[in-house]
C-alpha cells in the first residue's frame, strides 16, 4: 500500500545506511504491522532489527557437481 511505502522510505532514509535496501525496510514494514517475529532469510539485516531468522548465511555453499 501507499503507506506501507511512505513508512518503508522513511526508514531506509532515516538508516543513512547503503547496504540496507528500500525491500528490507518495507519487508520490516509489513512484518511490523502484521506481528511478524521470524522470517525464513539469509539477509543478516533480519537479525540487526531485531527479528528472528530460520536461515542462516554463515553456512550458504555451492553444491556444483
Amino acid at each position: 500500500t501507499r503507506e506501507i511505502h511512505e513508512a518503508a522510505v522513511g526508514a531506509h532514509l532515516a538508516a543513512g545506511r547503503r547496504a540496507l535496501s528500500l525491500v528490507d525496510c518495507a519487508s520490516f514494514e509489513v512484518m511490523r504491522r502484521t506481528g511478524v517475529r521470524t522470517a525464513f532469510a539469509f539477509d543478516p539485516h533480519f537479525r540487526e532489527f531485531g527479528y528472528e531468522i530460520i536461515a542462516s548465511c554463515n553456512k550458504v555453499t555451492n553444491n556444483v557437481t
